[in-house]
Parts: structure tokens; C-alpha cells; sequence
């Protein structure tokens, strides 16, 4: 656990390190989301195109 994070769907890439310093632990091994989902968070409107 990374910051009282939890279980939580990561990817492989960002999930590898952690794995093999051992910091993270993999569950759920054969489940896989099948999905990816991405979020932006921005400070105000100001910037998204109409």
C-alpha cells in the first residue's frame, strides 16, 4: 500500500517498480478491467474548448 491507497486498478507500466521493490503486492491476479479509464481535473473552465 502507496499512501493508504488501497486496492486500486494500475497498470503494469506505472505498477512494475513497486512490484519488484516489493512496495506493492498484486491481488486479484487474473482479474483484469478490460478498460482504461482517464480523468483530467482542471482548475477552472477557463481552458475547455466549446
Amino acid at each position: 500500500m502507496i499512501d493508504g491507497a488501497g486496492i486500486m486498478s494500475l497498470s503494469m507500466e506505472i505498477a512494475a517498480p513497486y512490484l519488484t521493490q516489493g512496495t506493492l503486492k498484486r491481488v486479484l491476479s487474473p482479474w483484469i478491467t478490460g478498460r482504461v479509464s482517464l480523468y483530467a481535473a482542471l482548475p477552472s473552465r477557463k481552458f475547455i474548448p466549446c
